[in-house]
């Protein structure tokens, strides 16, 4: 399966998974993955000559990744959800997000 189609896949479910329960900033925990993929594609199909640049490349956006998600996930952890998923919610009603 396309890696585009699985990053989609995945930020769709937690997107639902995220109204549903009401707290739609779950997504933000879970989009840097995005980065990892896209790095991961780079350094699948990339220049074979430079194996060392994209092996580098990839170790960095994970780290990034990780730390962002971690980051995020231990700011959010037991409070409410972010404000500006409220006031989206407030201005455009609930129904359409």
């Amino acid at each position: 399966m396309d890696r585009r189609v699985l990053v989609f896949v995945a930020l769709a479910i937690t997107m639902l998974y995220g109204v549903t329960v009401g707290l739609s900033d779950a997504r933000d925990v879970v989009a840097p993955v995005g980065g990892v993929v896209v790095a991961l594609v780079g350094y699948q199909y990339g220049n074979p000559a430079a194996l060392e640049r994209r092996t580098l490349l990839l170790g960095l956006v994970a780290i990034w990744a990780i730390r962002l998600s971690l980051h995020i996930t231990v700011r959010n952890w037991g409070e409410p959800e972010d404000y500006r998923y409220q006031e989206f919610r407030r201005k455009y009603g609930p129904e359409r997000y």
